[in-house]
């Protein structure tokens, strides 16, 4: 490989989108934030990847499926801890 592939090859390396971390936590699939944000899978995917860039709209929505989840899990958290005292 030349100076030029080298410097090439290296030049261009997707960064991965945050929140991709953040769905891998909270254990979503690429699919399940493709059916929210009404995007194909392949697209979610280059998206979270860093291939394709993430439009402003799209990651609010990401962000409040985040929110969504979390609150979610709060509250499944919460009534466990209920159901546990009563028991």
């Amino acid at each position: 490989m030349n100076r030029l592939q080298k410097s090439l090859t290296h030049s261009y390396r997707p960064v991965p989108s945050p929140l991709k971390a953040e769905f891998q936590k909270l254990g979503l699939t690429a699919g399940a934030v493709a059916v929210y944000i009404r995007r194909s899978h392949t697209h979610t995917l280059n998206m979270l990847n860093g291939v394709n860039p993430i439009p402003a709209e799209v990651e609010t929505k990401m962000k409040e499926l985040v929110e969504i989840v979390k609150a979610d899990r709060k509250h499944q958290d919460a009534s466990r801890l209920d159901e546990a005292s009563l028991v």
